[in-house]
């Protein structure tokens, strides 16, 4: 318990300096991609970089598709992953369990646990905010030409090179907890309006007060 209290509070402590110094989303990631077809990207949870994520459509179109379920788990029984414990051998891999692309198998999840998938579709402009580090996803391009490419920005955390080594794999009690705070407080700021997307007259005065303060 002792280890886990320390390196608990080491990982917390990193990510409220962190959020401190604004660097939530400190890492800037240009996804391009063209092509005369559909491409559908593999299942999957992305490392603890996306704790919180920004995603920003800049041209075409695209599906975000991910899975859901009523309850938010078991603080006690993280998923089994590499690094953390072992799994049974006759275990399908943890993307395999929750794959969105597998019409059976949530045709399965949603009776025995309520999940379910939600389609949200992409296009110039788009932005939502997210953590997809907590739920399996996955994400369908449609069809795009070199002249105008599917373009999207990807806003990650940038956490310290040891911190983020330590982090991006590990599922456990404490980051059960991180993920819940998270969860938690953007909810808590959604519903009384404090977290929303700034109008066009708030970003023209942040460029306006942003080059009055480098002309300084």
């Amino acid at each position: 318990d002792h280890i886990w209290t320390v390196r608990g509070s080491r990982l917390v402590g990193s990510l409220i300096r962190c959020l401190s110094e604004r660097g939530q989303f400190g890492v800037m990631e240009c996804q391009v991609w063209w092509g005369n077809r559909l491409l559908q990207l593999p299942s999957h949870k992305d490392g603890a970089t996306s704790l919180l994520h920004l995603g920003v459509t800049l041209g075409g179109t695209r599906t975000v598709r991910v899975g859901v379920f009523d309850s938010c788990g078991w603080r006690d029984n993280p998923p089994a992953v590499e690094g953390f414990r072992p799994m049974n051998d006759d275990d399908p891999p943890p993307d395999e369990k929750e794959n969105v692309w597998d019409d059976f198998l949530w045709s399965k999840l949603g009776a025995a646990q309520n999940g379910s998938r939600k389609d949200f579709s992409q296009q110039v402009g788009s932005m939502y905010l997210s953590a997809p580090y907590n739920f399996e996803h996955g994400v369908r391009f449609d069809p795009s030409t070199k002249q105008q490419p599917i373009m999207s920005l990807q806003c990650r955390f940038a956490f310290e090179p040891a911190l983020g080594k330590e982090m991006n794999r590990l599922r456990d009690h404490v980051m059960w907890d991180i993920c819940n705070t998270i969860a938690e407080t953007l909810s808590r700021m959604s519903a009384q309006g404090h977290l929303r997307m700034p109008s066009i007259e708030e970003v023209i005065q942040a460029e306006h007060d942003l080059a009055l303060s480098e002309e300084k």
